[in-house]
């Protein structure tokens, strides 16, 4: 079993990575930014959380994966 410790900013950019790639049926190409933040924030957390007070509401708002990712898209 594969454990994974990380601060608890870190459960954003994780939930949202994780969410991306259930919606999308593991199709990492539509989740390559979301994995990214993840990956930042994992290697500066302070950084992160910087960044994530310099954002808006809206870059900050929960996303909706199901607007972004188009069913046509996953069977190619």
């Amino acid at each position: 079993m594969i454990s994974y410790k990380f601060e608890p900013i870190c459960n954003i950019p994780f939930n949202n990575a994780r969410e991306c790639l259930f919606r999308s049926r593991f199709n990492f190409r539509f989740c390559l930014n979301d994995l990214d933040m993840f990956k930042e924030c994992k290697k500066d957390p302070v950084g992160y959380a910087k960044f994530r007070e310099a954002g808006t509401f809206t870059q900050n708002s929960t996303k909706h994966y199901f607007g972004e990712i188009n069913k046509g898209d996953i069977w190619e």
